[in-house]
C-alpha cells in the first residue's frame, strides 16, 4: 500500500510524477493520501492493504511530514496501523535514515520510529534512505497538456549516490 502525507506548499503534478515512479518501481498500487484513508485502511482486518506499507513525504533527520516518531506513530494507529498491519514499512523521505559513512548510525527519525514500534509490540521491518531522496525529473509537453516526468531516483550521500535498491536501510532496534 502506498500512501502519502502532502504538505502545504506541495507541487501536486510534481508529487504524483515521484508517487507514480515510486509505485511502479515498488509495484504497488495506486497511491493514496493519508488524509483520505478510513480508521481502518491499515488494520490487519483490511485484506486488500498488502504486506508492505510505504509512506511518502517530506523529511529530515528529527520530522516526517513534519511530525515527530511518536505523532507520526499516532496518526498511522489512528487508521488502524497496529502490530500485525503490514510485515514491511518503507518510509520515502529525505534524510529520516541518515547513516554515517563509517556505517555508524546517527540518531533519526526512522531509528526513534523503530522503537516506538518496539514499544507497541510492532515487529515489522522498517525502512529508510540513508540520505536525500531525490527525484530527476523534468517536464515533457504533448497536446498542449505539460506534465512531470521522473528520469531516475536516487538516494544522494556525500560518498556518492545511491540506486534505490542499496540506498535503503533496514533500522535496527
Amino acid at each position: 500500500m502506498l500512501v502519502y502525507l502532502g504538505l502545504d506548499g506541495d507541487d501536486a503534478a510534481e508529487r504524483g510524477a515521484k508517487l507514480k515512479a515510486l509505485q511502479a518501481y515498488l509495484k504497488e498500487s495506486d497511491p493514496r493520501a493519508f488524509n483520505m484513508l478510513s480508521a481502518t485502511d491499515l488494520s490487519a482486518s483490511n485484506k486488500s492493504r498488502g504486506k508492505r506499507l510505504i509512506v511518502n513525504s517530506h523529511g529530515n533527520i528529527a520530522n516526517f511530514a513534519g511530525l515527530t516518531p511518536d505523532a507520526f506513530f499516532a496518526r498511522f494507529q489512528g487508521k488502524g496501523f497496529g502490530a500485525d498491519s503490514f510485515e514491511e514499512v518503507w518510509l520515502m523521505a529525505c534524510q529520516i535514515g541518515a547513516q554515517n559513512q563509517t556505517n555508524t548510525i546517527a540518531d533519526n527519525f526512522a531509528r526513534d520510529l523503530k522503537r516506538v514500534f518496539v514499544n507497541h509490540g510492532i515487529t515489522a521491518k522498517l525502512y529508510a534512505p540513508r540520505g536525500t531522496l531525490s527525484y530527476q525529473v523534468h517536464t515533457q509537453t504533448e497536446h498542449g497538456q505539460t506534465y512531470y516526468v521522473v528520469d531516475a531516483m536516487v538516494i544522494a550521500c556525500p560518498e556518492r549516490n545511491y540506486p534505490l535498491s542499496e540506498g535503503m536501510l533496514l533500522v535496527g532496534p
